[in-house]
């Protein structure tokens, strides 16, 4: 009898069947390609809440590997397999379900594209890699989860090719990442080089003879990697631009896939990070800095998916600040519940921009009364990424600001500071979009669209209260509380207070602006990050790869080029040697011998006086002589 634990691996292989019979027949499919990939992620999906909803009673403590030996070479072996406890199972659910509403989102979201197959081809491929990452057992598989995540991002966010901005999004995304992944591929021969193996299980019962100084470099290697994959500081600036491509590929990405692989590797490591306290304390600064960077970066920003870009770097800030603090519970609650309230702002964002067909806020207005739907859920998500309670993200977020409390100061008070940006630039995108008055009609809202979000909004408004058995279950003890148990909620309503002072109609902004356009420009340009890798890394790339063109057409081209042109022209001297003076040599032997032979063949006449003739000629000349 099979074991329910022995069918995880089906998890991520049927989203890869969906991919591959995408890819070859999707357009002769039903639905074109569509329904095939909804149906067999569907069953990822079911299998996942089976397998979570019948072990959970055995957590914290139960944890279920499987391995397969891949590679062997001088007595090592390298195994491949997967592990189930909490952390994997919970993350999966949330991934499948996440990517399940997004393919059933897109059906409405992509209706007419001439890639319509292709689209959810690569959809599913990405989900499947996300979820081959998720349930892996070692950092090898891990590793390869990752880059095809990374691929895939490649693919869908260039989606739309012929536009220049989007294959150049692409471009800046997969290289930006890829910065970040030397450094995560060398811990990981780092880690091998040294334990002979890539497995958690090792890994974890090693760490104590390999010592803290290990720990540290191993940590900080592998932390590279998630800094540039989920878009923390300085490795951040691909983020935004990602913006370009599909909005339910971003919803993805920032939900479920891609930027959430970083902080759950870290999650999932935590007994490697935790082993160095200077490695959490990286962890909490780069964290830290990335939620208060990302959150002053999006109160300027006029392009909805831009402003919620930039939240969700601000957002896995608050993720690793939760990790860096020693609280993985706190952070991982937080990356569930952001999975949830993200991907239904990015969705409700799509169901606008698909009507309207603009991103820009200003040119929204009204849209409480014109789409309501996607207005209520909007207002949902936003409650929820502003951390107001009942939902989700009141608890998660709420868990990682106690987990800064009586550890350090600084560290708490950016982590309010923070909830009064985002409740403040939610606020701004809120008013400016929703409730500012507009002329436009009503508009009509498609309900293949409105039924995913309706469904993420109802899971946000209900998973804040399964916070404590989720904490629980990872192992997590009673968290001490703060000395005022509604001081995070102070902040997000004084960041609402604030945007409806600021942008209600009556106010003048436009003097405001006037002083402030230094700061408002600085922002504008990203605080000059991007201008600063463009002068030292671009512009020097540029030139040198100028030079390098350069040195190869005119150098090396024309050695190249040089010497074919020698060999040119001696082959020519070679032929012209060899049709006039050697095969002119053997011509005239032959011309000189016929010409002997022309002459001579007039003494062969056959008449036999000719020839005593001839003999008495000779015989006189030869007496003469």
């Amino acid at each position: 009898m099979v074991r329910p634990e022995h069918l995880a691996p089906l998890i991520p292989l049927f989203p890869f069947l969906a991919y591959a019979i995408t890819i070859f027949g999707g357009r002769k499919l039903p639905g074109k390609g569509a329904y095939i990939p909804i149906a067999f992620l569907s069953l990822s999906t079911l299998l996942s809440f089976y397998l979570f909803i019948k072990l959970f009673p055995l957590f914290p403590n139960y944890s279920f590997e499987a391995n397969v030996p891949w590679l062997m070479s001088n007595g090592w072996i390298v195994s491949v397999g997967y592990r189930l406890d909490a952390l994997s199972l919970s993350m999966s659910c949330m991934v499948a379900l996440v990517a399940l509403l997004i393919h059933i989102y897109s059906i409405g979201y992509m209706e007419g594209d001439k890639r319509y197959s292709l689209y959810f081809a690569y959809l599913s491929l990405f989900t499947s890699a996300m979820l081959t990452l998720v349930i892996s057992n070692s950092l090898l598989l891990l590793y390869i989860g990752w880059e095809l995540v990374g691929l895939c991002s490649y693919l869908l966010i260039g989606f739309w090719y012929e536009r220049p901005p989007a294959y150049r999004a692409a471009m800046k995304a997969f290289l930006t990442t890829r910065m970040g992944d030397i450094g995560f591929f060398i811990g990981l021969l780092y880690i091998f080089l040294n334990l002979h193996s890539t497995a958690y299980g090792d890994l974890e019962k090693a760490i104590p003879q390999l010592g803290e100084h290990f720990a540290l470099i191993a940590s900080t290697l592998l932390f590279i990697g998630a800094i540039g994959k989920s878009a923390q500081f300085p490795l951040h600036i691909w983020l935004p631009d990602a913006m370009e491509g599909p909005t339910p590929v971003s919803a993805l990405i920032h939900a479920a896939t891609m930027v959430a692989a970083g902080a759950y590797m870290v999650a999932r490591l935590f007994p490697l990070f935790s082993y160095s306290t200077t490695s959490l304390l990286i962890v909490a600064i780069i964290g830290a800095i990335t939620a208060i960077l990302a959150a002053f970066l999006a109160l300027v920003q006029n392009d909805i998916k831009r402003v919620l870009a930039y939240s969700t770097m601000s957002q896995l800030g608050y993720m690793m600040l939760g990790l860096g603090m020693g609280n993985m519970p706190a952070g991982m609650f937080h990356l569930l519940s952001h999975g949830f309230f993200k991907a239904l702002l990015f969705m409700s964002a799509g169901c606008i921009i698909h009507h309207l067909e603009t991103n820009d806020i200003w040119e929204m207005g009204g849209l409480w009364r014109r789409m309501p739907i996607a207005s209520l859920t909007f207002l949902v998500g936003t409650l929820s990424l502003a951390g107001l309670p009942p939902f989700g993200g009141y608890f998660s977020k709420e868990m990682v600001i106690a987990s800064t409390y009586g550890k350090d100061f600084i560290f708490f008070a950016l982590a309010l500071f923070g909830a009064f940006l985002t409740a403040l630039y939610m606020g701004r995108v809120f008013i400016v979009a929703f409730i500012r008055p507009s002329q436009g009609e009503k508009l009509h809202e498609s309900n293949v669209m409105s039924l995913p979000i309706i469904i993420l909004a109802f899971i946000t408004l209900i998973f804040g209260f399964g916070g404590k058995p989720f904490v629980h279950i990872l192992g997590g003890g009673e968290e001490h509380g703060l000395p005022f148990p509604y001081l995070p909620l102070l902040f997000p309503l004084g960041g609402f207070l604030s945007a409806y002072l600021i942008y209600i109609p009556s106010w003048d902004r436009e003097r405001a602006m006037v002083l402030l356009k230094p700061i408002h420009t600085a922002l504008l340009r990203r605080l000059y990050i991007d201008d600063f890798y463009i002068a030292v890394l671009v512009k020097p790339a540029f030139i040198v790869s100028r030079l390098l063109a350069d040195f190869d057409f005119k150098v090396i081209d024309g050695i190249v080029n040089g010497v074919g042109r020698v060999t040119v022209i001696t082959s020519y001297l070679q032929s012209w040697i060899d049709n006039y003076v050697v095969d002119g040599f053997v011509n005239a032997t032959a011309w000189i011998t016929g010409a002997f032979s022309y002459i001579l063949r007039y003494l062969q006449s056959g008449y036999v006086q000719f020839y005593l003739l001839m003999a008495l000629l000779g015989l006189l000349i030869f007496l003469l002589v």
